[in-house]
């Protein structure tokens, strides 16, 4: 099989970063804990450390004296514990948001976390930058859980919630699993399965394929990633995505040789797929319609797709 490298390109900084620090109490009973993180939110431009606290009874009294902007709390806090911390923290509008540490990755752990109003589960075996990334999302509402938790946690959500809650605890984390191919050029892969004609003895195409490389235990085949793209509405904009990687990789083909590229047929009618082709690169791709979704109008389509 062809392979075809990802993008490379850096990605560009977070225009929706605050102007003004964001704003960390940290409540976590491990000096050692509060030194590290302390040392990193205070060595890191656009974070301001506003205490530590070991205890729950603390937390409470220094997040009702300073208004942090988030709280991020230790699931283990001594007398009370983490959820009851989170939950009072969130009931007397203390801070916007709590973020959830721990050593544990514990389903019951997590959901209860969540439920008590926590919008991001850290593990304490992340890296310690993640802390950042964790921080900017959360003030812009997200909901944010280690990698390795994501796809376990949609599972048991959908055990353990009722069906109004399953829908979008389900859809929010389907959401944040497609936009993180967005963010990370490194999630989608474009790889080329060669076309062969016998009698010439040679390659005349190339059909472009999708891979997704997300997490080394949470990995699923393309439809999976296209059919959770499609339930948030963003269908079009990831087929539009892998579409413009294949056809970067247009100088990548043997002399001679088309590309064959495979789309729904909404994607294939929208303004933003014709304006990816150029003459020249038209004249080298054949589009294939997905035999996933019925076409609604034959007459429509090929009309849509005439300037080609």
């Amino acid at each position: 099989m062809t392979a075809f490298s990802p993008a490379t390109a850096p990605l560009a900084r977070d225009s929706t970063s605050p102007t003004h620090p964001i704003r960390v109490l940290v409540c976590d009973d491990n000096p050692q804990v509060l030194d590290v993180i302390g040392a990193l939110l205070t060595s890191e431009d656009g974070f301001e450390l506003v205490g530590v606290a070991m205890t729950t009874e603390r937390a409470l009294e220094h997040a009702a004296h300073s208004h942090p902007d988030v709280a991020i709390v230790d699931v283990s806090m001594p007398t009370m514990g983490g959820t009851f911390l989170a939950r009072e923290l969130r009931r007397r509008g203390l801070c916007a948001q709590v973020v959830a540490l721990s050593g544990s990755d514990d389903h019951d752990t997590v959901l209860a976390m969540l439920d008590a109003g926590s919008c991001a589960y850290l593990l304490k075996s992340d890296a310690p930058t993640a802390i950042f990334d964790t921080l900017r999302r959360s003030m812009r509402g997200e909901t944010v859980l280690a990698p390795r938790l994501t796809h376990e946690l949609v599972d048991e959500m959908l055990k353990k919630r009722t069906v109004e809650q399953r829908e979008h605890v389900a859809l929010g984390h389907l959401q944040a699993l497609v936009e993180g191919a967005f963010r990370d050029g490194n999630v989608l892969e474009i790889v080329g399965q060669p076309i062969f004609d016998l009698d010439r003895n040679r390659v005349v195409g190339v059909e472009a394929l999708a891979r997704f490389h997300f997490h080394a235990e949470s990995s699923h085949a393309p439809d999976y990633w296209f059919n959770a793209a499609a339930q948030v509405g963003l269908q079009s904009e990831l087929e539009l995505l892998a579409v413009r990687r294949a056809i970067t990789r247009l100088a990548d083909l043997p002399e001679g040789a088309y590309l064959s590229i495979n789309a729904s047929p909404s994607t294939v009618s929208s303004p933003a797929f014709l304006e990816l082709f150029s003459g020249a690169t038209a004249a080298r791709v054949v589009i294939e319609i997905t035999e996933h979704t019925e076409v609604p109008d034959y007459l429509a389509l090929r009309e849509r797709l005439a300037p080609l």
